[in-house]
């Protein structure tokens, strides 16, 4: 019987501390819970972003053992913004969208997020020009794009599914030309009969600088013959007529993206802040004759990503000018007034 009664007290004794560990557990767990705040959006710079796909938790507050919690996963429809900085923890203005949005204080740990790249074009004025000539006549008093048309970022789905539609191809094979490396000369004769030589090494006497020339192609659309030249440190485009001698070669410093239906010329090359857009036609001896030249200040774009779209717009690809990340690219549309 002194057994039975033993026993009875230590299964007491031993249910009475699970169900207070239980309660603890409760506690520790539910003590703080979520602030709601109004719904408010912050700004673009101080939004945050999961650096993966992983689930990560939000906290009521930094004491997480004291605090509700909330899993998130894939944002959506869901936005945080950056409100201050406390030891492993960001404190953000949490948002939820729907039928009906809520907000909320919330804590996170940094390791889980990232800011938006503060590099983004987002962030900058995309009109903004610091000079431009128009028919020849430098205008350095507009400032921005607006006189001449419109900027906007695209996304990359329609860029994709834009860029093989406007180009015609500025460069074809090169024929009726001979490279002797005998002499180290290119050689072709002109439509009129003259007999051009092309040095492949040279040297520029003034600057003492070594040039260095290699065949590109051929452009039907100005009947002449694409050198690539090499000067220096300074890589550009020489273009030789093959009509004749009278027509003086012409110098470019990339090779421009052709319009499909009008034959119109566009050309991109980038400076130390920003970049240079030009557009051409061509004047009766097949010379390039300048339209309009624009210089933007506040985004480099890359090369061989120009693309016409229709008859007035072009879409590229294009980067903040301090950004260093090579991997990190956005798209722009720019239609032509």
């Amino acid at each position: 019987m002194k057994k039975l009664v033993y026993i009875c007290v230590l299964c007491s004794i031993s249910l009475f501390s699970c169900k207070k560990d239980k309660d603890i557990l409760n506690d520790t767990t539910q003590d703080i819970s979520f602030e709601m705040t109004s719904f408010e959006i912050g700004e673009p710079q101080d939004e945050l972003f999961l650096k993966s796909n992983i689930p990560i938790l939000l906290y009521a507050s930094p004491d997480t053992l004291h605090s509700q919690t909330k899993t998130i996963e894939n944002l959506g429809e869901q936005r945080m913004f950056f409100l201050e900085e406390i030891k492993d923890f960001y404190k953000v203005s949490y948002l939820l969208y729907g039928e009906k949005p809520t907000s909320m204080i919330a804590y996170v740990r940094k390791e889980d997020v990232t800011f938006n790249d503060q590099h983004s074009l987002e962030f900058v004025n995309l009109y903004s020009i610091g000079y431009s000539h128009y028919r020849g006549i430098l205008d350095e008093k507009k400032k921005t794009f607006e006189h001449y048309g419109t900027i906007k970022p695209i996304s990359k789905e329609l860029y994709l599914q834009n860029k093989g539609k406007g180009n015609l191809p500025f460069l074809t094979k090169a024929q009726d030309i001979v490279k002797n490396d005998r002499l180290q000369v290119y050689q072709f004769t002109t439509q009129s009969g003259e007999n051009i030589e092309i040095p492949i090494e040279a040297i520029a006497e003034k600057e003492n600088v070594r040039i260095h020339n290699k065949l590109a192609g051929y452009t039907s659309l100005i009947q002449s013959f694409v050198i690539q030249t090499t000067e220096g440190d300074e890589t550009y485009y020489t273009l030789y007529s093959k009509r004749n001698t009278k027509t003086l070669p012409q110098y470019l410093k990339t090779l421009p993206i052709v319009n499909k239906n009008t034959q119109q010329f566009a050309q991109f090359y980038n400076d130390e802040t920003g970049c240079i857009m030009t557009l051409y036609d061509l004047d009766d001896q097949l010379q390039f004759r300048e339209q309009l030249l624009v210089n933007f200040t506040n985004f480099h774009v890359l090369d061989n990503s120009m693309y016409w779209v229709n008859d007035n717009s072009i879409i590229v690809q294009a980067k903040h000018p301090l950004q260093k990340d090579e991997t990190k690219f956005e798209y722009l549309l720019i239609q032509l007034k």
